[in-house]
């Protein structure tokens, strides 16, 4: 997601609606990466949702349960916006719109509509599991970051308003709160499940055969 920001930040669409096909046109490459950070992104927050619901024992836990449901919500919402979003670049059935302003506009502010409702997603997710992660035995550091991934998140879901630079800013803040909670459940997985040994002779080396 934080990858899509970046790219869309050198592709950020015009105001009048006669300018969209040349824009369109003109940043071409940027919005395809854009399309598939999006969809690959939405993708890999399914496993993502699935190994904290299991790491931080979301069965016992409500916060965890709710924040984890959704972020697998926003997989969904994030992927139809993907698909809406491609047809800015992709044709299908040879019917391409990139040269129809109206049709343009309508495709650019449902997808910013799609992305406005993930936002608001995650911004729910990060703030429910960051408050609980606070108000547990859990890393505060991380839940702190949570916390923050929340707000930032909040507002980035009104990029017309804030403009590239700082909703790219906001989308680095939910990227360094996937990496510590990556890191945090691996550091917790071997904690709690740590490798077996091979069974050792009286000298203490491996006992072969």
């Amino acid at each position: 997601m934080a990858a899509a920001a970046g790219c869309q930040a050198t592709a950020w669409p015009p105001s009048l609606v006669a300018d969209l096909p040349r824009w369109a046109e003109s940043h071409r490459t940027a919005l395809i990466l854009v399309n598939e950070f999006t969809v690959i992104g939405a993708a890999l927050l399914v496993p993502g949702a699935i190994g904290l619901w299991r790491g931080m024992g979301a069965d016992r836990r409500p916060g965890v349960a709710t924040a984890t449901s959704l972020l697998a919500l926003s997989a969904p919402v994030a992927i139809v916006t993907g698909v809406t979003h491609g047809r800015l670049v992709y044709p299908a059935y040879d019917i391409d719109v990139a040269g129809d302003p109206q049709t343009l506009a309508l495709v650019v502010t449902t997808w910013a509509g799609g992305a406005h409702a993930v936002s608001l997603i995650l911004a729910a997710a990060g703030a429910t599991l960051g408050l609980t992660m606070v108000r547990s035995t859990d890393s505060s550091l991380v839940g702190a970051i949570g916390l923050a991934a929340g707000v930032t998140q909040a507002l980035a879901s009104f990029p017309w308003l804030l403009g590239p630079a700082i909703v790219t800013g906001f989308q680095a803040v939910l990227a360094a709160w996937y990496v510590a909670l990556g890191v945090g459940l691996i550091k917790h997985s071997k904690r709690h499940h740590p490798p077996a040994h091979q069974p050792s002779g009286p000298s203490g080396t491996e006992r072969i055969g």
